[in-house]
């Protein structure tokens, strides 16, 4: 009986299968070549960011635009991808839609998480209360 069991479990584990369903929140609605340009801002308030435009390119770098604190434009080579998961520690997990990340200075790394929204067919990145627009 303890073998007729025992096949009978194996069966059964062996024949199971994962239906895992996708969640359309985390498939990208976009690919990276609909990504590829300059993407600026008409609402930047550099109270609450600094980024005023950037330039995504199809080898995954980026030139970006920062206004420092006399609203001077800074401009920064750095890198971009594609996320829909970012992991900071075991009790803080970010969804987003894009990675923007440069070295602001020797000892200075930034990145800008980004949103992707929709807004009368266009896409719009945002961020923190400001939207990018693709120009």
């Amino acid at each position: 009986m303890k073998t007729f069991s025992f096949l009978i479990t194996l069966i059964l584990l062996t024949s199971c299968q994962s239906n895992e369903q996708i969640n359309k929140e985390d498939v990208p609605s976009v690919t990276p070549s609909e990504l590829i340009g300059s993407w600026t801002t008409t609402n930047l308030n550099p109270d609450n960011i600094s980024l005023k435009g950037f330039e995504l390119k199809e080898d995954y770098t980026a030139t970006i635009h920062v206004l420092d604190s006399r609203n001077r434009t800074n401009i920064y080579k750095g890198k971009w991808v594609l996320t829909k998961e970012l992991k900071v520690n075991e009790m803080l997990n970010l969804k987003t839609f894009l990675s923007l990340e440069f070295q602001e200075s020797k000892n200075k790394r930034k990145t800008f998480l980004f949103k992707e929204d929709r807004e009368d067919g266009d896409l719009i990145l945002s961020i923190r209360g400001v939207d990018y627009k693709h120009i």
